[in-house]
């Protein structure tokens, strides 16, 4: 697997750590002494931080399945069209929009219901509300997750696809040369061989990794905005729950990387576990 793809590992995985640190004990906190314990500054900030990081995390993976979309359909001009310079650039961009469409709605108040009896808590510093105009919550469940998740599921099933069938032909070439007795061309094939199994095995693992995200997400940003037409259709306890399914893939990756060592070799840089610089 090319580096490149490394850099997006790497942004999920900041994601995942400011999930893990900042989002699920602030939000534990909430649940346990009341929503407006923080005031409503921190109680904004906690919302922002949590749907910018769902934002970086759906539009990296559909950035990964792009990458990986060019690596299968165009091998030989992959390394000339994706960079390391464009990667960086790509990851650089995808946080900055992600920031900027979960901050700005919230500090700018566009997400601030218009029913009078919502007003209230929001002319309140102490006060934190959960709720939301309804133009926001659309805005914020079909702009950052469903026009993301349906490119990447489209992609994904080109990607995957078209790896199956190369795949299948270097395995096919690997045993007529071994028959016929062809020793340099095999061994040759055989390494590519070697080379196209670890590339499938971490088309896999990622393929895995957003199948993983969108069964944990999912529930949340189909409730989340059912709510509008049936505000009593689900219960805070069940919406609290669909949440805490969403922070539990979080807790995921890690494991999922670990399945492919490509993968994992990124994280471990992450964390400087294996004390490069």
């Amino acid at each position: 697997m090319h580096g490149v793809t490394h850099f997006y590992i790497c942004s999920l995985s900041v994601a995942d750590l400011l999930i893990g640190i900042v989002v699920i004990p602030l939000t534990t906190m909430q649940v346990l002494h009341g929503p407006s314990i923080f005031g409503q500054d921190v109680c904004n900030i906690l919302s922002a931080v949590d749907v910018a990081c769902v934002t970086v995390s759906i539009t990296t993976l559909c950035a990964i399945a792009i990458d990986r979309y060019i690596a299968v359909t165009r091998p030989l001009r992959y390394r000339t069209v994706v960079t390391r310079g464009r990667a960086c650039g790509v990851v650089v961009l995808l946080w900055s929009l992600s920031i900027s469409i979960s901050f700005l709605p919230i500090f700018l108040g566009w997400d601030r219901p218009k029913e009078p009896e919502h007003q209230l808590c929001f002319e309140d510093p102490q006060c934190c509300s959960s709720f939301s105009s309804k133009e926001y919550v659309l805005a914020a469940t079909i702009i950052p997750f469903y026009i993301p998740t349906s490119i990447m599921i489209l992609v994904y099933w080109r990607v995957l696809k078209e790896a199956n069938k190369q795949f299948g032909k270097m395995k096919q070439r690997v045993l007529n040369m071994q028959t016929q007795g062809r020793n340099k061309d095999c061994k040759e094939n055989r390494n590519k061989g070697v080379n196209a199994f670890s590339e499938h095995r971490a088309l896999k693992t990622l393929s895995v990794v957003t199948g993983i995200f969108l069964f944990c997400w999912f529930p949340l940003h189909i409730i989340y905005p059912l709510q509008i037409v049936c505000p009593t259709c689900a219960s805070d306890v069940l919406i609290f729950l669909f949440l805490l399914l969403g922070y539990l893939n979080s807790a995921c990756n890690p494991i999922l990387y670990s399945r492919s060592p490509e993968l994992m070799a990124a994280y471990k840089r992450l964390l400087r576990f294996d004390g490069r610089k």
